[in-house]
């Protein structure tokens, strides 16, 4: 993740911590969800984990932390 990004950071580089803990010590959050962007959500190469790299690597952080997918179609947001 750290060599795919283009800015200095992102979610899985920075460490984020609770502060309404009420003792001391801080307690890592975890993320909510895996975000994957795909140009045409009706092109089922997007979703191909045999071929698909990326979201070869998006299903296996959804499960390594047991969270969900969010799947975000380009075109249509840019549209709306």
């Amino acid at each position: 993740m750290i060599d795919k990004t283009r800015h200095t950071h992102n979610e899985m580089v920075i460490e984020r911590r609770n502060p309404r803990n009420s003792s001391n010590i801080h307690v890592k959050r975890q993320p909510n969800y895996v975000v994957y962007f795909v140009d045409d959500i009706n092109n089922e190469d997007n979703f191909d984990i045999k071929n698909n790299e990326l979201f070869k690597e998006s299903v296996q952080a959804a499960l390594d932390n047991n969270i969900p997918i969010v799947i975000i179609d380009r075109l249509k947001f840019a549209k709306r």
